[in-house]
């Protein structure tokens, strides 16, 4: 009988230790989109004691959760900011990630880092001073090294970096054929928008018209931002453009079906001559500013005109659709003379 208790006490301490230790599937609490995991249906917080019931947050606190590589069939490629204020102690990431932005908080005790980032954004990694920057591969890439945000000096991958210092990004030598198609796993895009490019490598990409079978058609107005782009080319239809500023670009050809050039799209770039396609009705401030654009033509359905201040143009023709112009909308020119069209 007392073998028996043994033996049972025995068992029952076993069992407590398996549900210990048995991660948290985050699964049916996740916001997933196109790869992308924004968030959770339930908020995480450090007072899980007040909530009633069973609910996340109380589930997550200095618990151990497990995030799995694929949702829906779909490789979850991107974590942005979902799992500040949940304290949890341990935490399983997808080996398919490649961006990762979040906050861990003061309770992690373990993590595994993802091989193949191509950003990763070193924030609050609980009891860890510090973190070792991943060694990343990528099909016809050679891996360059690491920078972080603002610098241009490469860090090898294996390096430790302190906890909470910021932005790195994963620079590549495309070594493939050129002009590179921008894949989803490039990118941080879903509900038809192309949010973030955190891609570093070849200069002269292709957009295409989808991504995991939906359509691409806006650009938010910083996504490929200062990132020595020499040419791009628009395979779809888009409604929006934005989000090329401060780049290398000579020459572009803007889509048939454009609606709105964003602010700043173009900005700081080497362009010398641009035409707008004819479905374009709005050109929002700044969105050619800093270029050598000597000749322009506008669309004749434009009706708000705004973006080419300190260029090089001397004659503008104006259609008569427009009924809005931007303040300074051509300042720093050298216009001589204006005509309608």
């Amino acid at each position: 009988m007392k073998d028996i208790k043994i033996i049972l006490v025995f068992t029952l301490f076993l069992i407590h230790i398996a549900l210990k230790s048995q991660f948290i599937d985050i699964s049916p609490y996740v916001i997933f989109k196109q790869g992308n995991l924004i968030g959770l249906t339930e908020v995480l917080g450090d007072l899980p004691d007040t909530e009633p019931g069973e609910s996340l947050a109380k589930k997550v606190y200095n618990g151990e959760v497990y995030v799995p590589d694929s949702l829906d069939g779909i490789a979850v490629t991107v974590i942005h900011d979902v799992f500040r204020h949940g304290y949890i102690r341990k935490i399983r990431l997808p080996e398919t990630l490649k961006y990762l932005y979040d906050n861990f908080d003061r309770n992690l005790e373990e993590v595994n880092i993802p091989p193949n980032l191509y950003y990763f954004y070193v924030g609050d990694f609980g009891t860890m001073d510090s973190i070792a920057l991943p060694t990343p591969e990528k099909e016809n890439h050679e891996f360059l090294g690491w920078k972080k945000f603002d610098t241009d000096v490469f860090i090898p991958g294996g390096s430790y970096v302190k906890s909470s210092s910021g932005h790195y990004y994963a620079f590549f030598m495309y070594l493939g054929k050129s002009p590179y198609i921008i894949s989803h796993e490039d990118v941080i895009f879903y509900d038809r928008e192309l949010k973030e490019c955190y891609y570093r490598g070849a200069k002269d990409i292709v957009l295409p018209s989808t991504f995991l079978g939906q359509k691409l058609e806006n650009i938010h107005e910083r996504a490929f931002r200062n990132q020595d782009l020499k040419s791009v080319i628009f395979e779809g239809k888009f409604q929006r453009i934005g989000g090329f500023s401060w780049n290398k670009l000579s020459h572009i050809e803007l889509p048939e079906g454009l609606i709105e050039i964003e602010k700043e799209a173009f900005a700081g770039n080497e362009l010398e001559e641009v035409v707008i396609p004819s479905t374009v009705v709005r050109i929002a401030p700044r969105a050619f500013n800093s270029n050598q654009i000597k000749k322009l033509q506008l669309s004749h359905d434009l009706s708000y005109v705004s973006g080419f201040a300190q260029n090089r143009i001397s004659e503008l023709l104006l259609p008569t659709s427009v009924d809005t112009i931007g303040s300074g909308a051509f300042a720093k020119n050298m216009i001589k003379e204006v005509n309608p069209s």
